[in-house]
């Protein structure tokens, strides 16, 4: 007698904290200390390959198709080389160090960046300056320097007498960072340190957005960051250890481009019901650090989602779009470009989850799972049929959520919104909390150093109910699009038509209050219409 055939394991079981960890940690391994992930790069474009090369060891996806695209942003940097060696007691030591990407919307003051000063020039050309080590770990004590202190030495500076949230502002800390800048160091090196404590720096914005982006100079030296923790490894066991260094050496090789390549990667699992589609996304790139929670946790998700499904032959009920978006971090392009060239697709889509990001909260605050949109409050109708949906799918897998209705551009969901999808962000946050600090960026550990594979296995049991939330979204979608979308049904198209998309505010992201809740609440679909050949 034929043994039974077992039934199918539950996807939901499956989801496995020690899983969603690997993956987070196969992308902070990318590009390390040379940019990671950083949005339109070398970096980002070697993390589609990795969830590429993933998906294809997945053989129980019936009919799963990818789709890879390519698109360009007004700004990319490449940092090809970032190196720091010190000489301590004799010997020469090399500290794990990163280089600074300039403004993303600023061609001129972004060219300081660029170690040639040569826009779209990709040769390797390495900067090396060497010279003794002048550490500076508090404003006054620049005052006290005369020029001739700095002129041919390496400045180290500590990363808080720069750092917004320790200073008064942005005003304040560019004053303090231009009075450094001015006495003409060979070189500097930013130097960060780790904390959980609110109004303390750590780190926040050193790579990526940092206040060296607004200062008006003729020239910018040679300028890495270091991690005051790395520098154990050397021997150095904090601040008053620097002494110790007698010279450092910085090697500094990066190039700026405009326009620059990005790209998309788009996972189609076919579902039994063609007529309707779910898409849940993420964005690949990080803010010139790890990245491990902003966005490799959200990136790790959709990987999961996909094994799980895999593992138990699972079908969707409905089309199932797995997303992993680019060039988030310069202004939501890669959910801009995507959401602009799939029109079949949003047409029948009845909802879009965004999963950016876990994130790890400093000392004394405590963050929500949340779900954010835009609803249409400002038609009258705040409605959230879409983030109700998914708070009960949710609740019936143990997890509570919170949603939250904010009418800003939020992450990539806000793109499909602009074209009338029902849209959330899945978030780990305290946004009134987060808020009083300053940022979400300055209350927890994003766009710092310290967003690490360490800082997010301190978070994995947020990550897996993320993990949950998301699976929920994917297999247990709303009936029908009328069921979630608060527009009436269109009777009239709009379209419109651009011929110049990548300046963000070029974009149906910056326009989202536009496209979505009047057009959308007034029965006006959205058509986007590109224009034939270059799209620069």
């Amino acid at each position: 007698m034929q043994a039974p055939t077992p039934a199918p394991a539950d996807p939901f079981v499956l989801i496995s904290q020690e899983s969603l960890l690997a993956y987070v940690e196969g992308l902070t391994a990318i590009q390390p200390y040379s940019g990671w992930r950083n949005s339109a790069s070398k970096g980002e474009a070697e993390a589609l390959d990795y969830v590429a090369q993933t998906l294809d060891g997945f053989k129980h996806l019936p009919g799963l198709e990818l789709e890879r695209q390519s698109f360009h942003v007004f700004l990319g940097t490449e940092l090809w080389e970032t190196r720091l060696d010190l000489t301590i007691d004799g010997e020469e030591i090399e500290v794990p160090a990163d280089g600074l990407r300039g403004p993303r919307d600023d061609i001129a003051r972004a060219l300081r960046f660029d170690s040639d000063g040569i826009l779209n020039d990709s040769n390797r050309n390495p900067v090396v300056i060497e010279g003794p080590v002048v550490p500076i770990r508090a404003a006054d004590e620049i005052d006290g320097l005369r020029s001739s202190d700095l002129q041919g030495k390496v400045v180290f500076l500590d990363y808080a007498v720069i750092d917004r949230v320790t200073q008064r502002g942005n005003e304040d800390a560019v004053a303090i960072a231009s009075k450094v800048l001015a006495k003409g160091p060979a070189g500097l090196v930013l130097i960060t340190h780790f904390s959980n404590e609110r109004g303390e720096s750590h780190g926040s914005f050193v790579g990526d957005g940092g206040v060296l982006n607004g200062i008006d100079a003729d020239g910018m030296p040679p300028t890495l960051y270091i991690r005051l923790e790395d520098l154990g490894a050397a021997g150095i066991q904090g601040w008053d250890d620097l002494w110790r260094i007698k010279s450092a050496r910085l090697t500094w090789d990066t190039d700026v481009f405009s326009p620059a390549d990005s790209g998309n990667l788009a996972a189609r699992i076919p579902g039994r019901d063609p007529s309707r589609a779910v898409i849940v996304g993420a964005h690949i790139d990080s803010a010139n650090a790890p990245g491990a929670m902003d966005d490799g946790s959200g990136s790790a998700i959709l990987l999961e989602i996909a094994r799980v499904l895999d593992a138990t032959q699972t079908q969707p009920p409905a089309d199932l779009y797995l997303i992993w978006f680019g060039s988030e971090e310069l202004g939501l392009n890669g959910s801009s470009h995507f959401a602009a060239t799939h029109q079949e697709l949003l047409d029948r889509a009845v909802g879009m989850l965004q999963i950016d990001c876990l994130t790890r909260p400093l000392e004394g605050i405590t963050a929500n799972v949340s779900l954010v949109t835009w609803s249409y409050q400002l038609l009258g109708d705040s409605r959230l049929t879409w983030l109700d949906h998914l708070v009960q799918a949710a609740g019936r897998h143990g997890v509570e959520v919170l949603p939250e209705d904010l009418p800003v551009a939020y992450s990539d969901n806000t793109s499909f919104g602009g074209f009338d999808v029902p849209n959330a962000d899945l978030v780990y946050i305290n946004e009134a909390a987060m808020e009083a600090t300053g940022s979400v960026h300055y209350a927890a550990h994003i766009h710092d150093p310290y967003d690490t594979l360490d800082l997010a296995r301190e978070m994995g049991d947020i990550l897996e109910q993320m993990a949950l939330v998301a699976l929920a979204g994917a297999l247990e979608p709303p009936e029908g699009l009328i069921a979630v979308r608060v527009s009436p049904r269109p009777d009239h198209r709009a379209v419109f038509v651009a011929s110049h998309t990548e300046p963000g505010h070029m974009t149906s992201t910056s326009l989202t209050d536009l496209h979505g809740p009047v057009l959308g609440g007034f029965g006006r679909g959205l058509d986007p219409l590109w224009p034939g050949g270059d799209r620069r």
